[in-house]
């Protein structure tokens, strides 16, 4: 697998171009994507199960959505993720843990 096809791939998955990356960045520090794109074109990595190749803590930053690595038993691709708009409802928590796998309405004591 090439890293810069895949990454290009995911992108194009959800509507999104090399255009709309801000910037890229590990637990290192922060490059373009042109720095990434000079890296990940000769960057080629075995996907499949086995252990994970591509760097755990590598990201592709827009400015409403993110990309980051997932991994699944060594299984490993694009993970893309969405930045949460904020809800038009205000509220003022009491308590946030209480249940097992719950909502926070569930913990709350709130009907679905």
């Amino acid at each position: 697998m090439n890293l810069l096809e895949e990454t290009i791939a995911a992108l194009e998955l959800h509507n999104k171009s090399k255009d709309d990356v801000k910037f890229c960045q590990s637990k290192m520090g922060w490059f373009s994507w042109e720095e990434f794109e000079a890296v990940a074109r000769v960057c080629e990595y075995d996907a499949g199960f086995g252990a994970q190749e591509i760097a755990s803590d590598l990201v592709i930053v827009g400015s409403d959505f993110w990309l980051e690595r997932d991994e699944y038993d060594g299984s490993e691709d694009w993970a893309f993720r969405v930045a949460p708009v904020r809800s038009e409802i205000k509220i003022v928590p009491a308590k946030f843990n209480g249940g097992r796998w719950s909502t926070h309405r569930e913990i709350e004591g709130l009907k679905k």
